[in-house]
């Protein structure tokens, strides 16, 4: 069990749902975080096949023309091997969509093109819920923080002493100190975007699964537009928690932009513990 106390917000408040890509762009450029690899983003792959698949689609063309014009756009800036000019299973060389919709996931999105992607969705987002475009009414964007041996921010030692002190495994932790490339599992956690109508209550919490960890993003003006609000959450796993809420107490800590410093007295509170530990690693 873990012998600190486990926070349940993030350390930085959003003023509004438009703030919200400048956030995440923050968050994947930052260097708390794997911030040179491809992440895997369902829904904007989703978004992708089924553009694609409708584009016969007179009515689907009119609707998101706007969408389409300034995917194209951001597009022509991603690396020459992500682009991808024709996405119909023939020349993909699959046998269906679905098969393209994993090709897509395999490949990923460079981190800093994910909030381009983003504010080109915003405007569309009544018609992508209408059409049942993404999964689960969420937007999952998947990233990793660094193996412990190759954290440059924190002392391995400090990383053992809060990893042990909110309930690690000794000897799986061991085992990563001591690997190159340890499973990746217990790095990899995802920045949540869930969708909402205006009069829907806000989740109390999220999955109670023993291996999942939530932290929730506080967003001031959540509304996007009159048709739906939004809420947003960092999801973690929980096998080496304390180091997972070291790396987002530095991340908030040092973020340039996207969010306010100044966050609730009971928000501030929950993170008392982490700060008296960690304040002189924060720069």
């Amino acid at each position: 069990m873990p012998e600190g106390k486990v926070p349940r917000h993030f350390g930085r408040v959003v003023e509004s749902a438009w703030d919200v890509p400048d956030f995440i762009s923050s968050i994947l450029s930052s260097r708390y975080v794997v911030n040179w690899l491809n992440v895997q983003v369902p829904s904007f792959s989703q978004l992708e096949v089924f553009l694609a698949a409708n584009m016969p689609d007179g009515s689907i063309r009119r609707r998101y023309r706007g969408l389409i014009t300034a995917l194209k756009d951001i597009s022509r800036a991603w690396p020459p091997y992500f682009r991808l000019d024709d996405l119909s299973p023939e020349a993909m060389g699959v046998e269906d969509w679905e098969e393209v919709f994993l090709r897509l996931m395999q490949r990923g999105y460079p981190p800093v093109m994910v909030a381009g992607v983003l504010r080109a969705i915003f405007p569309y987002l009544t018609e992508l819920r209408r059409d049942e475009v993404f999964l689960g009414e969420e937007i999952e964007i998947y990233f990793m923080i660094p193996f412990i041996s190759r954290n440059h921010e924190l002392p391995q030692e400090q990383i053992v002493r809060e990893a042990l002190r909110y309930g690690a495994d000794r000897r799986e932790l061991e085992y990563h100190l001591h690997r190159r490339k340890p499973p990746k599992a217990p790095y990899r956690g995802a920045i949540v975007l869930t969708f909402k109508d205006p009069d829907e209550p806000a989740f109390s919490w999220r999955s109670r699964r023993v291996t999942s960890g939530w932290l929730r993003v506080p967003i001031i003006q959540p509304q996007v537009n009159i048709t739906t609000k939004l809420e947003m959450w960092f999801n973690y796993n929980v096998a080496f928690r304390g180091y997972w809420l070291a790396q987002m107490y530095l991340l908030a800590s040092g973020l340039r932009r996207g969010g306010r410093s100044e966050v609730p007295p009971e928000i501030d509170a929950e993170w008392a513990d982490f700060r008296g530990r960690l304040e002189r690693k924060v720069t």
